[in-house]
């Protein structure tokens, strides 16, 4: 797996990557929350809005062909 660093420095080459980049930063910090975090935690709604999201982003890969 390619750390988010590494990610940006090999891939950053157009606006939408930076989109996704800032969309996978987002979702990782709420898991980290969900399965680390004791003191806060997400409600099914935000969890369900995160899952549609991530779902969104990858077929907008998969259809601009980015999923290699």
């Amino acid at each position: 797996m390619m750390p988010i660093g590494a990610f940006n420095r090999e891939l950053l080459k157009t606006g939408e990557i930076l989109v996704l980049t800032k969309t996978i930063e987002k979702l990782f910090s709420k898991r980290q929350i969900g399965d680390y975090d004791f003191q806060r935690c997400l409600d099914a709604l935000t969890a369900k809005e995160d899952l549609e999201e991530a779902k969104k982003k990858v077929e907008e890969m998969i259809e601009n062909g980015q999923d290699d």
